[in-house]
């Protein structure tokens, strides 16, 4: 395997780490989560629906990608849409105080 692709692994292993990490520290949070961003309960389920609907759907698409990419490149493909997705999650400007 080439030295590109055992990085790849371990950035698709590490950020699914996070991921996961970040996924399990909404429910704690969850009531402060509703505070700070002024939603009563119906609209902050929003917070652990979409994210469920988006793994849903991209679990169902991932046949294709695997399809349609090598495997290296569909490595890369999901480590940079994992690494867009923590960058969209940088620019919440009310985790500072959690």
């Amino acid at each position: 395997m080439s030295p590109l692709g055992l990085l790849l692994i371990i950035c698709s292993y590490l950020s699914l780490f996070v991921l996961g990490f970040l996924d399990n520290s909404r429910g704690p949070l969850y009531p402060q989560i509703l505070q700070d961003f002024g939603l009563n309960s119906s609209y902050g389920s929003l917070v652990f629906v979409i994210p469920s609907l988006f793994a849903f759907f991209g679990s169902l698409l991932a046949k294709y990608f695997v399809d349609r990419f090598a495997s290296v490149q569909g490595l890369f493909l999901g480590v940079f849409l994992m690494a867009f997705g923590y960058l969209l999650f940088s620019f919440n400007f009310n985790y500072d105080h959690v």
